[in-house]
């Protein structure tokens, strides 16, 4: 199978209820960049759009390619709504479409004969560094409502301890998920090669030529829950390809982080969404 993968294409930067006309522009030259890799399938890792539009895009998306659309949610994908509803929305949404899938709805996907996909949203988790020494303010703490309801910020006051409570929940939560469909696939159907798809970097290696500070980045672009989990379950599958791929931090990369783990992050720049890479599922 032939896949192209988007990370962090952020539609709502390049639509507006205000200007159907050039929405739909936009709209359909992005997707001719798409089509014009010839996919036969579509990954997305995140950073959809925010959630009050979030179906109307994937819709959008839908109509333009008519192909399999695989993809997990980003930290914006969750903003002006909370975690739970907007899960829900896009549970039914798969439940709807012949061509939408949401990768949390299932344990893993067959894309060939020995190649599973298996995914969740994933979130950062503040254990790669010390959080109380970053001068990050993620917009998240305000703008999604499982944060507001946990007083992340009270009077213009950080509560960490609310939001590592929230983050730390929803990073366990996805690499439970993810772990399970790995070893399901593996146990189950001999995959020899897993795609997992996920939001936030599970490694810290795409922070490493970004700009400004990394000791700031890294409590919120980083989920060292996720990636120990991977470097757990690798080591106990040598035999077993694994290509991870990434957003959240709009930078670049790709390498190794173990033997059988290959780590893709992509960049990004809002207002151009552009595909990452069209890669085959076939070794």
């Amino acid at each position: 199978m032939r896949i192209t993968w988007l990370t962090d294409i952020h539609l709502d930067f390049i639509t507006s209820p205000d200007d159907i006309q050039s929405s739909v522009e936009n709209l359909d030259l992005f997707c001719s960049l798409i089509l014009n890799q010839n996919p036969d399938a579509c990954l997305i890792t995140g950073d959809l759009s925010r959630s009050p539009f979030l179906r109307d895009h994937l819709l959008a998306l839908e109509s333009r390619l008519r192909i399999p659309i695989y993809f997990v949610l980003g930290n914006h994908d969750f903003w002006d709504s909370d975690i739970d509803t907007t899960r829900k929305r896009m549970v039914q949404l798969t439940k709807s479409s012949n061509y939408i899938n949401y990768l949390p709805t299932t344990s893993y996907f067959m894309v060939d004969d020995s190649t599973a996909l298996v995914g969740h949203d994933g979130w950062y988790d503040g254990l790669y560094s010390k959080p109380q020494f970053s001068k990050f303010i993620m917009n998240d703490w305000v703008r999604i409502a499982d944060f507001v309801n946990a007083g992340a910020v009270m009077n213009r006051v950080i509560n960490l301890s609310s939001v590592m409570r929230v983050a730390r929940m929803q990073a366990s939560l996805s690499a439970r998920h993810i772990a399970m469909g790995i070893t399901n696939s593996i146990n189950q159907k001999n995959a020899k090669k897993v795609i997992v798809a996920t939001h936030v970097p599970p490694f810290i290696q795409p922070l490493q030529n970004s700009r400004g500070s990394i000791q700031d980045k890294l409590p919120w672009y980083s989920s060292k829950i996720m990636g120990n989990m991977l470097l757990s379950i690798a080591k106990v599958n040598q035999s077993v390809k694994f290509e991870v791929f990434c957003g959240h931090c709009h930078n670049e990369y790709e390498g190794k982080v173990a033997h059988n783990i290959t780590l893709h992050s992509g960049g990004a720049e809002y207002s151009q969404p552009q595909p990452q890479k069209t890669f085959e599922t076939l070794s």
